[in-house]
């Protein structure tokens, strides 16, 4: 075992010392130019580091007998959590690592990341020296581009995005091992690594495997039964590491299908923007960050990945070389296809799921791109390509400077770094001419200049770090020991700036109920209630973005909310009555007099097709379904839940009515709910737009709740037949 670690050490040494000097090089300039820790961006602490908090705490409530991590109360109005997460961090095979840092999540995601720029050079390295590039100096110089790239650094900043992107080669390895001799475990293996780490972006990558078989299997002119076998046996082990992932990603896909993003569509027109072609002619042409090149920017989503889509000269001369070349016109038809796939809608569509077409798969084509180079870096350049490439670039730096002319927020700084960038591509072109041990070094300085650009336009120009953490830990501890209640904050986020810096999942950092989150993956209930409180990001569209937010004061009252956090006094809802409670550093903090409690009945009911505005949360029970008869509850009243036991997924509540009633939980009545009402099995209603309603007698009821994910039963029991599946295939291997 020693040797086999000393071997690899030795194999893959000038991989260790590039990949360290960078990362000691991005460290220091954060650390004494910055002032700020090296790799924690917008989205890191916005959305990953409170996920990652909460989830470590359900699994150390889980290890201490608190249930199954399932559910949790604080991420918005209540979530499936597990199924939620397998999205984001459920699968993250450095999960383990991150329970040593539960105290200090954000340090743990830093050294995450830096081991998974050294995996995905490796890893490259491995799949590069499989693929018959044997140079090894040419094999570290596109390794440290695929570690440090354009794509890199665009997926840097989604933990689940880049963890994928680390460990992708693995996957070609695997089919490369499976061609040489068979040989399926690696494959399967891959499989499983992947679809935990991010299945969302598995979907495109089969997609480009396939295509890239397809390719090989033509090359390499093999007999239709042959490679319908090859196929076949590869389907299978795909199958296998699916079921394997599938405790985890099977609830996770289920619940993504519910989310009203998939299916929704967002662009223009069949063909987009003229601007976007542009635009990946600037990625590609010029050394310019994405983040600074506003005259480029579209509004659809995902296509700042395609500024991203950042890939050094020599690789991109490398690449056309090659791709030219008679016997290589197999590849180079498959990179063609790839380019026309990204600029047509329906095409891009098919890559992203058949739904909204997002740019997100098209690291898939830096991956292809920098194969093709190492494949043809020894080829002879025409010095033609580069006086084009030259010129180009000169064309694009052109029409910045019209832009100057024509309002586009055009500074000098942009201009200095264009001028920079093709400066930088003329010293590459004169030590690329002296030959190929001079492109190591030179790729080093590109890299490390075009990440601190990138690295600089995210963290400090978009201010993305706490400043001042205006809501503290001891403040809700204090709080909770004032008010022992059931009970959601409401945190007004309208002068959200420095000094004060509130996070919309504060909830999840401090383990409080709100009614706000920072989270793309929310359900179709959720989506619904935000259509009648108008409290989504594009209104009146199926589309509710990621950021969410009730605002409205009825709404508020009826999701629980009982103390809303402000700056001034002057920001409560005139519509409620309030009084003083308690004072924060830079908040105040009032109780909502109008509190009905987290679940109440009503004395009134109507049907939701019937809402008027939202008074009516505040008046009424709105039952969603016209099927049930509202006429028969007569002389009815409201009265509070009265909540016994409230953790994770378990809930025990009761209540004593008068008369027949329908009960109101603020919860989203997703599926996994095991409801009990005095012992007998109850099926809930919606209510108010996707909540928990339900249906009592007269008299005391009691009402149990247990949660667990749907599909996560079969998901356990596709897992272990994989399992075992996987074994069996590696002892015939042997």
């Amino acid at each position: 075992m020693i040797g086999l670690i000393k071997n690899h050490f030795k194999e893959h040494k000038y991989i260790y010392l590039s990949v360290t000097s960078i990362l000691l090089i991005f460290v220091m300039f954060f650390k004494f130019v910055f002032k700020k820790p090296f790799l924690l961006g917008n989205d890191q602490w916005l959305q990953y580091n409170t996920f990652y908090k909460e989830w470590i705490n359900l699994i150390l409530d889980f290890i201490k007998g608190k249930g199954l991590p399932m559910y949790s109360w604080n991420m918005y109005l209540g979530t499936d959590f597990y199924s939620a997460m397998g999205y984001y961090c459920t699968g993250d095979i450095f999960l383990p690592l991150l329970l040593l840092f539960r105290n200090n999540i954000e340090l743990g995601l830093i050294i995450e990341t830096m081991l998974c720029v050294y995996i995905a050079a490796i890893l490259m390295n491995i799949f590069l020296k499989k693929y018959n590039v044997s140079d090894y100096k040419i094999r570290t110089f596109i390794s440290l581009i695929y570690a440090f790239g354009g794509q890199a650094s665009q997926f840097v900043g989604h933990y689940m995005f880049f963890r994928f992107y680390a460990f992708m080669p693995l996957l070609f390895i695997g089919f490369l091992k499976y061609l040489e001799n068979k040989n399926k475990s690696t494959f399967i293996l891959a499989t499983t690594i992947l679809f935990l780490q991010s299945y969302y972006l598995m979907f495109p990558t089969l997609i480009f495997l396939f295509m890239f078989a397809v390719m090989m299997e033509i090359k390499n002119i093999k007999s239709f039964k042959e490679t319908f076998n090859d196929f076949i046996s590869l389907l299978v082990c795909l199958i296998i590491g699916f079921f394997i992932s599938s405790v985890i990603t099977l609830p996770s896909m289920v619940y993504l299908l519910n989310n009203p993003r998939i299916g929704s569509n967002e662009t223009y027109s069949i063909f987009w923007y003229p601007r976007v072609y542009v635009g990946l002619y600037s990625s590609l042409t010029t050394f310019i960050p994405w983040q600074i090149n506003p005259i480029f920017k579209t509004p659809n989503q995902g296509h700042d990945n395609l500024y991203s889509l950042f890939i050094t000269i020599i690789p991109l001369i490398s690449c056309i070389s090659y791709a030219y070349k008679k016997e290589n016109r197999c590849e180079g038809i498959l990179l063609l296809i790839l380019i026309v796939t990204m600029c047509l809608k329906p095409l891009s569509s098919i890559m992203h799921g058949f739904s909204e077409p997002s740019l997100r798969w098209i690291f898939l084509i830096e991956f292809y791109v920098l194969i093709l180079a190492a494949k043809g870096m020894n080829a002879r350049i025409n010095k033609w390509i580069f006086i084009v490439y030259f010129l180009s670039t000169l064309l694009v730096i052109g029409s910045f400077c019209i832009s100057t002319v024509t309002n586009y927020d055009v500074t000098k700084g942009h201009l200095i770094i264009m001028a920079a960038g093709l400066v930088l591509d003329v010293i590459i072109y004169l030590m690329y001419t002296k030959g190929i041990k001079y492109v190591l070094t030179l790729s080093i300085v590109e890299v490390v200049l075009f990440l601190c650009f990138d690295f600089y336009t995210k963290t400090v120009i978009e201010n993305c770090y706490v400043t001042n953490d205006a809501i503290k830990r001891e403040d809700v501890d204090y709080f909770k020991s004032l008010d022992e209640d059931e009970y959601r904050y409401y945190i007004n986020f309208k002068n959200n700036q420095p000094p004060i810096t509130l996070n919309k999942n504060k909830s999840l950092d401090y383990g409080f109920m709100s009614t706000s989150a920072y989270n793309s993956m929310y359900d179709y209930n959720t989506n619904q209630f935000s259509k009648l409180s108008k409290s989504r990001l594009i209104p009146d569209s199926d589309y509710m973005g990621w950021v969410l937010e009730c605002d409205d004061p009825y709404a508020n009252t009826m999701l629980g909310v009982k103390y809303y956090i402000v700056y001034k006094e002057d920001e409560l809802p005139k519509e409620l009555e309030f009084e003083y409670a308690y004072n924060l550093d830079y908040l105040m903090v009032y109780k909502n007099l109008d509190y009905k409690g987290f679940g109440y009945t009503s004395k009134q009911l109507k049907y939701t097709k019937d809402f008027n505005d939202t008074k009516d949360f505040f008046d009424f029970i709105l039952v969603d379904d016209e099927t049930i008869d509202i006429s028969k509850y007569t002389e009815i009243s409201e009265v509070k839940l009265n909540i016994e036991e409230r953790y994770k997924n378990y809930f025990k509540a009761n209540i004593d009515l008068d008369n027949d009633n329908i009960l109101l939980i603020p919860i989203p009545n997703n599926k996994g709910w095991n409801i009990k009402v005095n012992g007998e099995k109850a099926t809930p209603i919606s209510v108010n737009g996707g909540f928990i309603g339900l249906e009592l007698s007269t008299g005391h009821n009691e009402i149990e709740m247990n949660f667990m994910s749907p599909y996560f039963k079969v998901g356990l029991i596709l897992s272990f037949i994989g399992l075992v599946s996987f074994i069996v295939a590696v002892k015939r291997e042997k």
